[in-house]
């Protein structure tokens, strides 16, 4: 799970320690590893970076970063924290989507190619995570989700702006982190947690799932929120919200 990345390098959480990933190069600056324009996700088996140059680098458990795409004929650079860069399992590549003022998106799967979908969601920056019904997309208050090359929107709602998505797998159920811990059903989002103020707005959020908890590091350490905690209490339905969706995500 990668849940940290700060000054070029990449942290995984296993258990309660973690592992981490550093460009290459060793010490000195590296223009290319820029924390304010570098972008990581996991898989199951590797981290992978878009590095500050459009240049894609895996690394399995105990090796080096490789490169694995060159800056030619991809997305180009993005800004840290502000494109969204997911592996998606269920389609087997990586997903991109968007930065600032941009609502494009390209998927890596061997090679570098941009989707052209009927509906793009908003331009400006965008939180996802992979799901087995696609990738979900958080883009200001609206939810889109990503199947079969098409973007569509399930859900707008206020109260989920500026939130991060998650996955809970035990659950099979969508989360969205905020000032609130937010749970997708039928009727919407329902905030079932609260979630105690940091400093940072460079905080990270992940889920483990052997640990079957959600993960936030700050820059005061770790701490984690037991997702068995998180029960849903009866719908209760705010005119403010607009839901397109279908149901719970299901495989």
């Amino acid at each position: 799970m990668a849940v940290e990345h700060r000054s070029g390098a990449a942290f995984t959480l296993d258990g309660n320690r973690f592992r981490a990933f550093s460009p290459p190069g060793g010490g000195g600056f590296d223009a290319r590893f820029d924390p304010g324009a570098t972008n990581f996700t996991a898989s199951d088996d590797r981290l992978y970076m878009l590095d500050a140059w459009g240049g894609l680098w895996h690394a399995r458990e105990e090796e080096p970063p490789a490169p694995l795409a060159p800056p030619d004929g991809g997305p180009g650079p993005r800004h840290a924290r502000e494109a969204s860069l997911v592996w998606d399992r269920q389609s087997r590549r990586l997903v991109l989507f968007g930065d600032r003022g941009e609502n494009d998106t390209w998927t890596f799967d061997g090679s570098w190619r941009e989707l052209r979908p009927r509906t793009p969601p908003p331009p400006g920056p965008g939180r996802a995570v992979a799901t087995p019904a696609g990738v979900h997309l958080l883009v200001g208050e609206q939810l889109w989700v990503l199947a079969d090359d098409e973007w569509t929107c399930l859900l707008l709602d206020h109260t989920i702006l500026a939130h991060r998505p998650l996955f809970d797998p035990r659950r099979g159920r969508l989360l969205t982190v905020g000032n609130t811990v937010a749970v997708l059903d039928r009727d919407g989002f329902r905030h079932v947690a609260a979630v105690p103020p940091t400093a940072g707005a460079t905080d990270e959020m992940g889920i483990d799932p052997i640990g079957d908890r959600l993960v936030r590091v700050t820059d005061h350490g770790v701490e984690d929120l037991a997702l068995s905690s998180l029960v849903l209490e009866a719908p209760r339905r705010r005119d403010s919200d607009t839901w397109l969706g279908t149901g719970p995500i299901e495989a």
